[in-house]
């Protein structure tokens, strides 16, 4: 895709420095071989449904885009009303989407961007959840060291 920019956002650098970070906590022993492994490997917890959910949601959001569609002028109304109702809205729509389009246009791409940084954010949220995990499951094995190295 090459430049992955959101605005003035350097989504390359900030994974960059996220790495590093890691890489930094690996090397210093508060991350081991294991926990790498658990966290790369890590079934989904009780929030992975609700991740789920939020990724469908997105896709939901991005499948949805697009400029092409315009809405049907239809009404329920009978005979007369119906046809003067139809008539009235494609009228409408004409104009909108013939003087309205590039504002429309405008605006749809900047929620389809927004809809990719949400994306972002959703994965560096699982991601940051996971290493969590793995992180509470190895201080719960530490105190477990702790309380029968020390009561035995």
């Amino acid at each position: 895709m090459g430049d992955k920019r959101l605005g003035d956002m350097d989504i390359e650098a900030i994974m960059g420095r996220i790495r590093e970070s890691v890489n930094r906590k690996i090397d210093s022993g508060v991350y081991s071989e294991a926990d790498i492994k658990d966290v790369s490997g890590a079934a989904l917890d009780e929030s992975g449904m609700e991740r789920d959910v939020l990724s469908a949601q997105l896709n939901l959001l991005k499948n949805g885009y697009d400029l092409a569609s315009v809405p049907r002028a239809t009404s329920h109304r009978s005979a007369f009303k119906g046809w003067l109702i139809v008539t009235i809205k494609r009228i409408t729509l004409f104009v909108l989407t013939r003087f309205g389009g590039a504002m429309w246009e405008k605006q749809a791409g900047f929620n389809y961007g927004v809809l990719g940084a949400l994306e972002i954010l959703s994965e560096e949220i699982k991601r940051v959840n996971d290493e969590n995990a793995a992180l509470r499951k190895r201080l719960d094995g530490l105190e477990d060291k702790k309380t029968h190295g020390s009561g035995g």
